[in-house]
């Protein structure tokens, strides 16, 4: 998947439209997005909504097995640099 990937969103009613700005507003101010709100928003059902729970702990396994192989990746690549220097200083 490309990244960024764009989701759009259609908003039909004024009212809503008026809904979702106000509160984008009332959380950031002017000048901030309308599509801000709506990622916070899924961030917060994310984190907080029961039925989501088992969706929870995916995330945090994948994010976890993300770290680790980073540190993998960052201690290969340590060692690489440490035998290329000891080669090249003889």
């Amino acid at each position: 998947m490309k990244s960024p990937y764009k989701y759009t969103v259609r908003v039909n009613d004024d009212h809503d439209r008026w809904k979702y700005r106000i509160a984008t507003e009332a959380l950031w101010g002017q000048g901030v997005s309308v599509s801000s709100f709506f990622v916070l928003c899924a961030e917060y059902v994310i984190a907080h909504h029961r039925r989501l729970k088992e969706v929870r702990r995916t995330i945090r396994y994948v994010e976890r097995e993300d770290r680790k192989r980073k540190r993998r990746e960052q201690l290969a690549e340590k060692t690489a640099k440490r035998e290329a220097l000891k080669r090249w200083r003889g």
